[in-house]
């Protein structure tokens, strides 16, 4: 099959028990979701908001990629993150009250 044919035809889809219909990619984005929701961001995702939080501090808010990192994270990682950057305050500057304020918010 053509990639020009393969683009034009629509996404298949997926009927369920209760009658909804859906995409393969909106299971696999709900699958996503609550795994998340249970289990948390994978450890590299949370060690790459460790990395933008300690060096760019709350400038680092306001980055879609960061933004998406704080939303994968689970409640007890959020946690976890402010825990860590509380204790490295004394070497990075760019953790401030505020952004622990604002990391808090998020719980």
């Amino acid at each position: 099959m053509s990639a020009a044919r393969d683009s034009a035809r629509p996404p298949a889809l997926h009927w369920h028990k209760d009658g909804q219909e859906s995409t393969l990619e909106e299971i696999y984005e709900a699958a996503i979701h609550r795994q998340r929701e249970v289990h948390g961001a994978t450890p590299t995702t949370a060690e790459a908001l460790m990395y933008e939080r300690r060096t760019d501090g709350v400038r680092a808010l306001g980055r879609p990629n960061c933004q998406r990192r704080l939303c994968d994270l689970s409640t007890i990682q959020v946690r976890e993150v402010i825990e860590r950057l509380t204790r490295l305050r004394p070497r990075y500057p760019a953790i401030t009250d505020e952004l622990l304020l604002t990391l808090t918010d998020q719980l």
